[in-house]
């Protein structure tokens, strides 16, 4: 089940929320399409759901690993839209990223190479290369108009979690060992960042210079590039019900006030 509630003013005074109904297991993932129309879902059913938020209905692009034979053969654990909203990609446990057209709703290629479960995978910006990180402690690069593999890099001791685009080829990505990690691709560089005192499960890029994290410590925690760190810091979050993406998009005000010095 998934519920979406409109950010725009008219519906905040109304609380109208829509709720869609259709996985049959927990969604672990979502995006919105390029014209915002759309939402696509995935799960730990293996299951791709389309949905139109106007009429609630949906559309099946994978029904699941034990029904699709040309999906994923595990949970999808996480998913990305490229700039254009022409691409998809989605990866999880069976150690596969299957890239989508989405004008066709059809698999047009599978990438292979890690050696653990995948638990994220972003597109760069304005670009049709994208970085994968998994359970396997790699962060590894891509070309999706290519279909190939670029490089891999490591940095991250632990199981990595999260990732996001912080600029064009600058890639944040957060792990069990408790580091935040800024990828300069680019340059083959990165910047290492520490503040939590547990696994940092959750990060959202807020600009070019600017992240937020959120621990098991039950912080988040707001970052400079320039200060290794955490800026601010809010130390009494229950992480259980906290997902970074929507403190940024809907209580991203409410946070800024919310935090103190560190």
């Amino acid at each position: 089940q998934m519920c979406i509630r409109d950010s725009c003013q008219d519906f905040k005074e109304k609380g109208q929320v829509v709720q869609l109904k259709g996985h049959k297991q927990c969604i672990t993932a979502l995006d919105f399409t390029y014209d915002g129309k759309q939402v696509i879902t995935v799960g730990k059913d293996a299951a791709i759901l389309r949905w139109d938020i106007e009429t609630q209905k949906k559309v099946v692009l994978n029904h699941g690993y034990e029904k699709d034979k040309f999906g994923h053969k595990a949970s999808i654990l996480c998913m990305d839209i490229n700039y254009d909203g022409s691409l998809m990609l989605t990866a999880g446990k069976d150690r596969l990223i299957k890239l989508w057209d989405l004008k066709s709703d059809k698999t047009i290629f599978t990438f292979k190479g890690h050696r653990g479960p995948i638990t994220g995978i972003k597109f760069k910006q304005n670009s049709n290369e994208f970085c994968s990180i998994s359970n396997d402690r790699t962060f590894k690069l891509w070309d999706a108009n290519e279909k190939a593999y670029i490089d891999t890099y490591f940095g991250h001791s632990e199981e990595i979690n999260q990732i996001d685009s912080l600029a064009d080829d600058q890639m944040i990505t957060c792990g069990f060992d408790k580091k935040v990690i800024v990828w300069k691709i680019k340059d083959e560089s990165q910047l290492v960042y520490s503040g939590h005192d547990y696994s940092i499960d959750n990060i959202k890029a807020l600009a070019p210079s600017m992240f937020i994290s959120g621990s098991q410590d039950g912080s988040v925690s707001l970052w400079g590039l320039g200060k290794k760190k955490p800026v601010y810091s809010l130390e009494t979050v229950s992480y259980t019900h906290l997902t970074l993406p929507t403190i940024y998009s809907v209580q991203i005000s409410v946070v800024a006030v919310s935090l103190k010095k560190k």
